[in-house]
């Protein structure tokens, strides 16, 4: 016996301690392809976090089976396209078992981060108390991808201030 791994036709000559000989009728043998799920989305959310996007990539036939750890299946059952909701802080993971029509499948998975939510720590450049016709630079910090300050109306991490009031930041 052998162990085949590749697809080909395949037969055997055998021969007696006589020196007679003879062939095999030809086998056919097949391998076919395993899937290649690779999930698509963020790795980290806010806690409760609703309807975030996780996907892969769609293949005519295939059959789509997700399980979500640390959130619930939002919609998207059965498809290679969900949305989770996302529950507490803590650690979560999404899996998927991808099934070919041949019967082949393949799992992957990934870990996510839930998060209690952004906090950005506004740092300042200068007094906080000035003189009139003075500022102060406020700094929401790296790491963002947006920034709205209030009351001012501007979208950047550093904005100078040139008049009294309390500031916040929101970021994403």
């Amino acid at each position: 016996s052998i162990i085949v791994k590749t697809g080909a036709t395949y037969n055997v000559k055998v021969t007696d301690g006589a020196g007679c000989s003879g062939n095999s009728v030809a086998k056919i043998v097949s391998v076919n392809s395993a899937p290649n799920p690779v999930i698509s989305g963020a790795g980290s959310v806010c806690e409760n976090t609703t309807g975030v996007s996780y996907t892969v990539t769609n293949t005519a036939a295939h059959n789509y089976l997700w399980t979500v750890n640390g959130g619930t299946l939002a919609s998207g059952s059965g498809t290679n396209s969900i949305k989770v909701n996302w529950g507490l802080a803590g650690s979560g993971s999404i899996d998927i078992t991808e099934t070919a029509p041949t019967g082949c499948s393949t799992d992957n998975n990934i870990d996510i981060t839930i998060g209690t939510g952004l906090k950005p720590i506004i740092n300042t450049a200068g007094n906080t108390i000035f003189c009139e016709g003075d500022s102060v630079l406020l700094d929401a910090g790296a790491g963002f991808t947006s920034y709205q300050w209030s009351p001012s109306t501007d979208t950047t991490r550093v904005i100078t201030v040139k008049t009294s009031g309390a500031y916040t930041v929101t970021v994403s």
